[in-house]
């Protein structure tokens, strides 16, 4: 079964580089941008505001008023365009001739969508020094708080690829789902500042880079979500596929 993995993670990495879908994680630098934007030049130049460490301050403004919206929006295109690539080349019906089990096939596609969530947070930490640094905010940069809120951010971006993927076998078209991952997203913007957004899934990354989430509840509510969306997934996918 270990073989069988690793040659259909190779084959999911000779299909994804070939694509576009490397772009995806980039469309996280929108709301980075203004926000440190909106940050340096409106509240500190112009208000001078200086009470709280601006990076944590730039994190809180881009988890509140862009990583709501963003987030559910890049794990819908993620999802969509791995899926994609199975219909547009017919590989569905190829893969029942191949000596894999389906199992294997839905555990190769969340492997890389997880490490798909790790490309987005590595891209939103370069960034956030990146264009900090150049926006000019100098103060010290806390290390310790930013990794720790983008790796929570990992994981609950990684249960939702874990849900939208499933939505995106379901629906079987690219547009569908990314229509669904908006429509729900909107929800997140009141959610991410509540005390009952835990129990919302598309609010998960954002809940865990807010500098607030009680951690264990987070973590053990990740765990729960993905057990629960994986395994329904997982058993979707294995009995359509045939």
């Amino acid at each position: 079964m270990q073989r069988g993995l690793n040659n259909l993670f190779v084959a999911e990495w000779l299909k994804l580089r070939a694509t576009k879908i490397w772009m995806v994680p980039l469309l996280i630098l929108l709301p980075l941008a203004y926000n440190i934007f909106m940050l340096k030049k409106v509240m500190v130049d112009q208000y001078q505001f200086t009470d709280e460490n601006q990076w944590l301050v730039a994190m809180m403004m881009f988890v509140v008023l862009g990583g709501s919206l963003f987030y559910p929006f890049i794990s819908a295109m993620l999802t969509s365009h791995i899926n994609r690539i199975e219909d547009q080349q017919n590989s569905w019906k190829i893969m029942l001739t191949l000596p894999y089990t389906w199992s294997q096939v839905y555990l190769a596609k969340i492997i890389w969508l997880v490490l798909l969530a790790l490309m987005t947070q590595v891209i939103f930490l370069i960034g956030l020094i990146t264009i900090g640094k150049f926006m000019g905010l100098d103060d010290p940069i806390l290390w310790q708080d930013i990794l720790f809120q983008v790796f929570l951010g990992w994981i609950g971006l990684s249960v939702l690829n874990v849900i939208q993927f499933w939505i995106s076998y379901y629906f079987k078209n690219s547009i569908t789902p990314i229509v669904i991952g908006v429509i729900l997203s909107i929800p997140v913007f009141i959610l991410a500042e509540s005390s009952y957004g835990f129990v919302y899934p598309w609010a998960m990354p954002v809940l865990g880079m807010n500098g607030n989430a009680n951690v264990p509840f987070f973590i053990l509510i990740t765990i729960v979500y993905t057990l629960l969306f994986g395994y329904g997934g997982a058993k979707f996918f294995i009995r359509k596929g045939t």
